[in-house]
């Protein structure tokens, strides 16, 4: 029955890919932006489900479950950063990605920099390259973990056989092949965590005293928990690290990458409202789900924390049924790294191999956006056979290195309109430096790992651009 439900899921994700996408993909335009043709909805699920890994159901209620309420305000960051996403990024790429001629962050940011010497183009393009493909490995990671769990399969082979899902359907259709299949696996991953959650609520008995047991165990109460020194600080960390998480946000290619498709400009309003929505009910279902189970699990030993959901899942439900349901951790995992690869593929063709090639056809850009994307994929996958850290860890070193380097270049040049490129330069350098070394100065704030290096990072990038902003009239 567990293949039957997984056949069954993939064979109606086949049909959404495969229906007219490789007819209708015929220019370069079409596999990496859509042709800027998709409308506000699609647009607004896909970004956000492109977001929401596999980190959504393994490491969040973990967060949850470890910590108590203070674990929400990662949430809560996550949400406050996709708003200011909504608010401040997007009309500004939709907008000059078209005015530009550009499909990849790194030449936007090299046009708007007005860097000639080439160097901000091709470092924001490895710095992308370096935390995205380490990004990937955590989704490819979550989906061996979690075909190992449904199928029993060596973690190995489930790693191999969801990287040959991306790519499968990634090198057929391109960006609208991603878009559509995202959306419908984002409207997926949202009723499995509220059915989830529902069922989880449902089933805790009188006795289930989950405040009890928090107390317990001293987990958080409250958001902001001022009842003992320690729990005090436990909260201003838990709230500087959401905060931190939010502002990660404004620096995430693959996410940033979705505004650029959508039809017209005006419609982003819309597909904010529908995709702030959509995000705040998927972290409510993922929020309940953590909370009870404290309960879920009392008195029991759990090995990993990360596979809670999963472990939920299969003991509530019936084979048949609970495949499907955890079919959407491997929805949350594609819907994010096909993103991922589609971005990283992109920028190799239009930072890499475009400006050597004098003349080339749509034809031969495609090949290349496809090859690119097979062999990429190849990087990610050996990192994730290695098992170089947990989904959690992986996710934040990523997340924190893409947020700490774009972030600040975009949100600078937003502020300050016109910039020197060493001002970008130098703002990139900067930034990259401090994510990509923090875990070598983690032991000095253990607790918040490697967050805190975003607002650092965004700090000296809007300072450097502070004092270099007359230069450029120079």
């Amino acid at each position: 029955m567990t293949y039957l439900a997984v056949f069954l899921y993939f064979s109606l994700i086949s049909i959404i890919v495969f229906k007219d996408s490789w007819k209708k993909t015929t220019t370069s335009s079409d596999y990496a932006t859509g042709n800027r043709n998709i409308n506000f909805y699609v647009t607004a699920i896909s970004a956000h489900a492109s977001d929401m890994s596999s980190w959504l159901f393994m490491a969040f209620p973990m967060m949850l479950y470890t910590t108590g309420i203070t674990g929400l305000w990662v949430g809560i960051g996550l949400i406050g950063g996709m708003t200011l996403n909504w608010l401040l990024i997007a009309r500004f790429l939709r907008q000059k990605t078209q005015e530009l001629e550009c499909s990849s962050l790194s030449l936007l940011l090299q046009k708007c920099y007005n860097d000639k010497s080439n160097v901000l183009k091709f470092a924001t393009s490895l710095t992308c390259l370096f935390f995205l493909l380490a990004y990937l490995s955590s989704g490819i990671m979550g989906s061996g973990y979690l075909l190992e769990s449904l199928f029993h399969l060596p973690y190995e082979w489930g790693c191999i056989l969801s990287t040959f899902i991306i790519l499968l359907y990634t090198l057929v259709g391109g960006y609208t092949s991603i878009a559509y299949t995202d959306f419908f696996q984002g409207m997926f991953l949202l009723l499995a965590l509220i059915l989830v959650a529902a069922v989880s609520v449902f089933q805790l008995s009188p006795a289930d005293n989950i405040i009890l047991l928090m107390k317990e165990k001293n987990l958080s109460l409250t958001l902001l928990d001022f009842s003992s020194s320690e729990k005090t600080t436990n909260s201003l960390q838990a709230m500087f690290a959401g905060l931190a998480w939010g502002v990660g946000y404004l620096g995430q290619p693959h996410i940033l990458n979705r505004f650029i498709g959508i039809d017209d400009e005006k419609n982003l309003k819309k597909a904010a409202f529908v995709g702030l929505a959509w995000e705040i009910l998927a972290f409510a279902g993922a929020g309940v789900v953590g909370i009870c189970a404290i309960s879920y699990f009392q008195g029991r030993v759990v090995e990993n924390n990360e596979l809670l959901f999963i472990t939920m899942v299969q003991e509530m439900f019936t084979p048949f049924i609970s495949s499907f349901i955890l079919c959407s951790i491997l929805s949350a995992s594609i819907s994010t790294m096909d993103s991922q690869l589609l971005v990283l593929s992109t920028s190799m063709m239009e930072d890499f191999y475009l400006p050597y090639k004098k003349s080339i056809n749509e034809k031969e850009k495609i090949t290349f956006l496809r090859v690119s994307s097979l062999l990429l994929a190849i990087i990610p996958l050996f990192i994730a056979l290695f098992k170089v850290g947990s989904i959690s860890s992986v996710v934040q070193y990523a997340w924190s290195g893409l947020g700490g380097t774009f972030g600040p270049l975009l949100l600078a040049i937003l502020i300050f309109k016109k910039l020197p490129s060493k001002a970008g330069i130098l703002i990139l350098f900067s930034g990259a430096f401090i994510c990509l070394f923090y875990p070598c100065w983690e032991s000095l704030i253990p607790q918040l790992s490697y967050i805190p290096s975003i607002l650092l990072s965004l700090f000296v990038g809007l300072l450097i651009a502070f004092f270099l902003k007359d230069s450029y009239k120079k």
